[in-house]
């Protein structure tokens, strides 16, 4: 007989509908509930049994901007940057198992890699990450990101505006048709 840490709750469709959010939070943290319609018992809903540390997820080398990344810094810097070895991260990453902080992070740095490509060619983003900085006194971008480090955190906010001023410097580059004919 399964033991549950709370008594079972009612829901009703309505609960469903409006509620969602909530009741999967409380299922994860071993909640159970009744699905009652007109006062008739329905289902019952038992608590997700998932490790709050490590989460399925898709394989972080499949997502878009990690991809780039990797190919442009290498993925033992990618990995480096996530707080993990590169053996590690590849067998976690490929068992969808990565741990809840690692995916945070990741998370940050896609939001990153996503900012650089509105400005950089993909040529110049490797280098962008291995570039010393005065900013970062004298260490590079992927020197400053190896772990420990939090989404919220100052090294990381220091990154991101370093990010944020590349994008804003840098202007797209644009073809003007020319206006007298000549520079055909």
């Amino acid at each position: 007989m399964l033991t549950l840490p709370f008594p079972e709750r009612i829901l009703t469709s309505r609960d469903l509908r409006t509620s969602w959010a909530t009741l999967v939070k409380e299922l994860q943290l071993g909640r159970a509930f009744i699905i009652q319609h007109n006062a008739h018992p329905l289902a019952q809903l038992l608590p997700l049994v998932v490790a709050p540390s490590v989460l399925p997820v898709p394989d972080p080398l499949t997502l878009p901007m990690l991809t780039q990344l990797a190919l442009a810094v290498g993925t033992k810097y990618l990995a480096s940057m996530a707080g993990m070895t590169e053996s590690s991260f590849m067998a976690l990453g490929s068992q969808r198992q990565l741990p809840s902080e690692v995916l945070r992070r990741l998370e940050v740095l896609e939001a990153l890699m996503d900012r650089l490509t509105g400005c950089l060619d993909a040529s110049q983003i490797g280098p962008w990450f291995h570039f010393k900085r005065k900013e970062l006194r004298g260490r590079t971008v992927i020197q400053q990101l190896v772990f420990p480090w939090n989404p919220g955190d100052a090294s990381i906010q220091l990154v991101q505006h370093l990010a944020l001023n590349e994008s804003l410097t840098r202007v797209p580059l644009t073809i003007r048709p020319s206006i007298s004919g000549r520079g055909r």
